[in-house]
């Protein structure tokens, strides 16, 4: 006898549907525990059938009752569907198993990275994480080119397939040489502060970080007698601003690192200036990466608004020096 050649045309929810029905036998009840139209479950049901080419149900007077037919699809249904889940919870741990790759700018490597990285292994140890040290001007690239899952970073993005989001402000304090007057002080105006040169970072390595730095200052109508390029190296602008010639911003975290020849003092105004965010990718997120994000918003606080303008127009202009 030639066997006849069934048409794998259905779906893992009509099985789930025939599953329900069947352990019912009543089409209105079943329909409801299923959260869908008696019409809707008929169609499934009807679908399945004409895939088999057989009956799967009996409807008479007496109510609903399974076939023979239905009866082989039981235990085929319940293993497909056990196999599904299975699958799903296999592939679930493959991708918990590959690692978060984070890439972070200096303005968070000094409190929220290192409280993240705690944070995850403590109550996420089966997420790994790998930090990946990049120049800003390969950050977005290696963002869009899936080297990276996500950007912590302290200025937006603008590109269609990266979302980015801010999370926290941090406040600016003043890095200076470590000699009078400034040795002897606690903290400084603002308007003490711009008197010296300022320290800013070349555009070739980040294209607004003096925008962001003089915008701060600005809020307070003030701008730096001068402004000398400098690296984007952290140490590197220590040793520059130790060199007693120059004075530099940087965020209140920083000021846990000592440098030798260099004081860090609090301004006497609130001088908000450097903002931290979060980029990723314009595409469904992996488990693992969500639940950085979330860890992320909920260690900074899930600030979503800048607090600092960059805009160019908001300004004051200062004369570069090399």
């Amino acid at each position: 006898m030639r066997m006849r050649r069934v048409r794998m045309d259905f779906r893992i929810s009509q099985f789930r549907s025939f599953l329900v029905l069947a352990e019912t036998l009543n089409y209105a009840k079943a329909a409801r525990l299923l959260y869908m139209s008696q019409p809707t479950l008929t169609a499934q049901i009807k679908s399945l059938e004409d895939s088999f080419e057989v009956r799967l149900f009996e409807r008479s007077r007496q109510g609903v009752s399974i076939t023979a037919a239905g009866r082989e699809l039981l235990g085929v249904a319940r293993g497909i569907l056990e196999q599904v889940e299975q699958a799903g919870n296999r592939m679930k741990q493959a991708e918990a198993s590959q690692p978060v790759r984070i890439c972070c700018s200096q303005a968070g490597q000094f409190e929220v990275l290192p409280k993240l990285l705690r944070t995850m292994a403590e109550q996420h140890p089966e997420i790994q994480m790998e930090f990946k040290a990049m120049v800003p001007g390969e950050r977005l690239q290696a963002l869009q080119s899936r080297r990276v899952d996500l950007l912590m970073m302290t200025l937006p993005v603008y590109a269609e397939d990266v979302q980015f989001e801010y999370l926290c402000s941090e406040s600016m304090v003043a890095v200076l040489p470590d000699r009078e007057p400034y040795s002897s002080m606690t903290e400084i105006s603002v308007a003490e502060f711009v008197r010296e040169p300022l320290l800013t970072v070349s555009a070739k390595e980040c294209l607004r970080c003096t925008p962001l730095a003089l915008a701060a200052l600005a809020q307070h109508g003030v701008a730096p007698v001068r402004l000398v390029e400098g690296p984007i190296d952290h140490n590197a602008r220590l040793a520059i601003v130790a060199g007693g010639r120059v004075a530099a911003l940087a965020g209140k975290a920083s000021s846990q690192l000592h440098f030798p020849g260099v004081i860090r003092l609090p301004f006497r105004e609130s001088v908000q200036g450097s903002q931290m965010g979060m980029a990723w990718r314009n595409e469904e997120v992996s488990e693992g990466l969500h639940l950085v994000m979330e860890e992320l918003r909920r260690l900074t606080g899930g600030q979503r608004e800048p607090v600092v303008s960059v805009r160019n127009s908001e300004v004051f202009p200062a004369r570069i020096s090399a």
